[in-house]
């Protein structure tokens, strides 16, 4: 395995690539997974079924041997967010942890975002108003859903008990600002570009070597610890992504960090980069998953039979052959197979007055909208639960 997040300092480091010729990796080392055999995937499945563990026990366990646990998350799956809800007072009282960090927040919105977990009521206005102060237009219901399980956590504590807090990372520039004619492009392109790095600043100047056990739910690509995206212009490798959020964490605190990816779909190669979803490991996880029951189930990568193999096919591994699955996920959790994920719910009335341009300058962005249509908040927002809903 490589541990290709080594590289220059990262600490206000400019957003890029390395070059080709610093980064190419020599020749293959993994196996293609089209070449197993029935005997090789029933190896496969002999070790989940040995080592494979229910997923909030699984993580659980992961946090009790680590300061910091990544779940790398496929956004707006219902089924992911249902099992961080569970998650988190398992992990509380379990392994101790007491922090939740998050990309799905604005790092300004802490101190409001902390003050609603520990209120004596529930307040889902307020967290409705947190959300649509986010970046992206995100009125996924489940998202939402895990400020109540924190609130619920906190109200079932004893007196004088140390609370679950929320640590959101995300930085405040939007981005739609980065499109071309926005005002503010240029301060909004170089803040997006550098934006795991801000969000890393914002996890150390917040946790810090202060010991807190921290779980973190952030996009897969933000969660890489030990791999670094391929730079791919025209069909060819160029370089090598900056380290993202994750490998930033690990380079700062070393094994004290493990990262899980939770089920999603992969991508083909593609000349350009990532080309259409593409079913994990060409459809060898789903097929052992099958034979398992499909039952939900969290188990180690690295060290187990699944560690070395590669999919050529895939965006991950066609122009890094030295890359194999254990470089992009020291954990994996299954929930049910992609053809079954549910999307999150739309969170009704989230569109309002205070975010209604930015959602339909999004919506028009995106071909969702058309001149004259859906021109009030109500009308938007039905638009946009069609659309989140189906996707």
């Amino acid at each position: 395995m490589l541990g290709w997040c080594a590289g220059p300092a990262w600490a206000g480091g400019a957003g890029g690539a390395e070059s080709k010729a610093a980064t190419m990796p020599a020749a293959a080392t993994g196996a293609d997974v089209a070449q197993l055999t029935k005997a090789d995937e029933a190896r496969l499945l002999s070790y989940v079924k040995q080592n494979g563990r229910d997923p909030v026990g699984y993580v659980v366990e992961k946090l009790k041997t680590h300061d910091i646990v990544i779940l790398g998350e496929s956004h707006g799956s219902r089924d992911i967010l249902e099992f961080l809800a569970e998650l988190i007072p398992a992990a509380y009282r379990r392994a101790g942890v007491r922090c939740l960090a998050t990309e799905f927040m604005r790092s300004r919105n802490n101190g409001r975002a902390n003050k609603i977990v520990t209120a004596g009521v529930y307040d889902q206005a307020a967290v409705m108003a947190l959300y649509r102060d986010f970046g992206w237009v995100w009125g996924y219901q489940e998202y939402m859903d895990v400020f109540k399980a924190v609130w619920q956590l906190n109200q079932s504590l004893p007196a004088g008990a140390e609370k679950f807090r929320i640590l959101g990372l995300d930085i405040p520039q939007d981005p739609m600002d980065a499109l071309p004619g926005s005002k503010n492009r240029g301060e909004a392109v170089k803040a997006l570009r550098q934006r795991d790095n801000s969000m890393a600043e914002t996890f150390l100047r917040e946790i810090g070597k202060s010991g807190t056990k921290v779980l973190v739910h952030i996009g897969l690509h933000h969660a890489f610890a030990r791999y670094r995206q391929p730079d791919i212009r025209n069909g060819e490798l160029v370089g090598l992504v900056d380290p993202r959020f994750g490998c930033l964490l690990a380079r700062a605190y070393g094994g004290k960090v493990f990262q899980i990816r939770l089920h999603q779909w992969d991508y083909a190669a593609d000349r350009g980069g990532m080309g259409r979803p593409r079913q994990v490991l060409g459809g060898l996880l789903e097929r052992v998953m099958a034979a398992n029951g499909n039952r939900p189930v969290g188990f180690d990568v690295e060290g187990s039979p699944f560690e070395k193999l590669r999919d050529p096919k895939s965006y991950y591994f066609a122009l890094q052959p030295a890359v194999v699955f254990a470089d992009l996920n020291q954990g994996y959790v299954f929930h049910r197979p992609l053809s079954q994920m549910r999307r999150c719910r739309w969170a009704v009335g989230f569109i309002g007055e205070s975010n209604y341009d930015k959602a339909r300058k999004m919506a028009t962005v995106r071909g969702w909208v058309k001149p004259g249509q859906y021109t009030t908040p109500k009308e938007l927002d039905r638009r946009f639960k069609e659309i989140f809903e189906a996707r």
